[in-house]
């Protein structure tokens, strides 16, 4: 497997393996959703029985788990380029061919750990791990150190990728999908709400 980067000094993308793209950017690259402990998914597998049980999971959360399940068991992703873009933004991710709506992005990966009470504003890769519709728990999933693309995904108030908390194989996930299609160069980007804006001093229109 290998990633494909255009960082700012260099003129042309190029490929890296999760080994070099640990040691260039800093992250180690998850393919797939990981625990913090064992003993931590096997609690969160109970509770998303319960929860499907008490029909607390919602059917559509089940339907697009159901949907994108090849995809997400194979942990695959569109042609994609992790570019730089500038010192406010940071790195994006540019579609390097065109993807169709309801295409399939990818999941965004990392740890699923117990939720800190404190730094939590700190962590700007945090998404919150919900099990069922709009109902929290102590988890999120920490994607600051480890993770994949998706955790390039810039905020647009106009976006063209939805983000979706679905359940497949007994476990929820955050995935994303495009929203409309998306032309070749795009940059993908997702409306991540109002809670966006709690870790940083003002909007950045994408």
């Amino acid at each position: 497997m290998t990633i494909l980067v255009h960082l700012q000094e260099e003129p042309e993308p190029f490929s890296v393996t999760p080994l070099e793209f640990e040691q260039l950017m800093g992250v180690a690259y998850l393919s797939q959703l990981e625990f913090a402990a064992s003993s931590l998914h096997d609690q969160i597998d109970r509770r998303c029985i319960k929860e499907d049980r008490k029909k607390w999971i919602d059917p559509r959360q089940k339907w697009l788990g159901s949907y994108y399940s090849q995809e997400i068991r194979k942990a695959a992703h569109p042609d994609v380029t992790i570019r730089w873009i500038s010192p406010a933004l940071g790195y994006g991710v540019f579609a390097n061919r065109a993807i169709p709506r309801h295409g399939y992005i990818g999941e965004y990966t990392g740890i699923v750990r117990k939720r800190h009470l404190f730094g939590r504003l700190k962590n700007l890769y945090c998404f919150d791990y919900t099990i069922g519709y709009g109902r929290p728990t102590p988890y999120v999933i920490d994607a600051e150190k480890y993770g994949n693309f998706s955790r390039y995904i810039n905020h647009s108030d106009h976006p063209n990728v939805e983000s979706a908390s679905v359940l497949c194989d007994g476990v929820m996930h955050m995935i994303f999908y495009a929203l409309t299609d998306i032309a070749q160069g795009s940059q993908l980007c997702c409306n991540y709400g109002t809670k966006y804006w709690e870790k940083r001093e003002k909007p950045v229109v994408v």
